[in-house]
């Protein structure tokens, strides 16, 4: 049987997917990553689209802390500690910038399925979660460094 924690996974990333390429939010929300001030004078409401973007982060937030806390059927305040650490490896490995404006949560998808795999890969192997840890890191600086040089290449050759 499919668990249910896979299908909300699925369905919130295809919210999140729908909500930044189809609405005025993810226009609004692109564009104030991209360039604040331009968005402010192109008419945005900065306050409001980030008040947006906060309250829909809560949300989920809160759901996947449900999700976490009944896979493991317990609570505690140090439960989800380096794992924001996973959240901005998975996302700059899928090919988001790390200064805004760029990416997009397919790409951040494929990030959080290869942070998986290597985690599943790093316990079958018994490695020390240090290590995990120091690969993770490498993995975040490999995909930093590349979307910098691809970035630089592109600004330099003026185009694709």
């Amino acid at each position: 049987m499919f668990p249910l924690i896979y299908l909300i996974l699925i369905l919130g990333f295809v919210s999140i997917h729908v909500i930044l390429k189809h609405t005025r939010t993810g226009r609004h929300v692109y564009a104030i990553g991209t360039n604040e001030r331009a968005a402010y004078i192109s008419g945005v409401n900065i306050k409001l689209s980030k008040l947006k973007c906060f309250v829909i982060s809560g949300i989920l937030v809160g759901v996947a802390s449900m999700l976490m806390l009944s896979r493991i059927n317990a609570a505690q305040a140090t439960t989800g500690y380096g794992m924001e650490t996973e959240a901005i490896g998975a996302v700059v490995i899928g090919g988001s910038s790390i200064n805004g404006g760029k990416g997009g949560v397919v790409g951040t998808f494929m990030g959080v399925i290869l942070l998986s795999m290597m985690s599943t890969a790093i316990n079958m192997l018994h490695i020390n979660t240090f290590y995990e840890y120091m690969v993770y890191g490498i993995v975040i600086l490999l995909a930093l460094g590349t979307t910098a040089v691809r970035g630089y290449t592109v600004g330099k050759s003026g185009g694709f």
